[in-house]
């Protein structure tokens, strides 16, 4: 347990995750780890605690996270796959996209930054490595 702690902790600070940000992608982190050490049977109040945050602020990340994972939602995905790997608490063979579905949903320059990222992480099923 001290292990899952210590590496919280470090994702805490490295991401700045007790530092006022609202940006989907920090909040996404902060998500998955009250998750995650909800899953290993801590106490809201203690997870509270590490991240500077009251019991209620953490049961509604658990409860967004869960909600956000049943919709398969890509963006949680994307944003979390550091800490699937980190963790590794999670098949990376389950994460896998379509470059021509994303080429042809793209209208504006994050969605191509958006497939940018995915091509450097190798997660496009239809793309033969070479």
């Amino acid at each position: 347990m001290d292990e899952l702690i210590d590496k919280v902790n470090y994702k805490i600070r490295k991401d700045k995750l007790k530092h006022k940000n609202r940006k989907r992608d920090v909040i996404n982190k902060r998500m998955f780890l009250y998750h995650l050490l909800k899953e290993h049977e801590y106490s809201y109040t203690d997870i509270g605690k590490l991240f500077n945050k009251n019991h209620a602020t953490i049961i509604h990340g658990c409860r967004q996270y869960r909600d956000l994972k049943k919709s398969n939602d890509e963006r949680l995905k994307e944003d979390l796959f550091g800490y699937y790997i980190f963790f590794d608490c999670f098949k990376l063979e389950n994460i896998s996209f379509s470059v021509s579905d994303d080429l042809n949903d793209a209208h504006t320059l994050k969605d191509l930054f958006r497939i940018k990222k995915r091509l450097q992480r190798e997660l496009y099923h239809d793309i033969k490595k070479l």
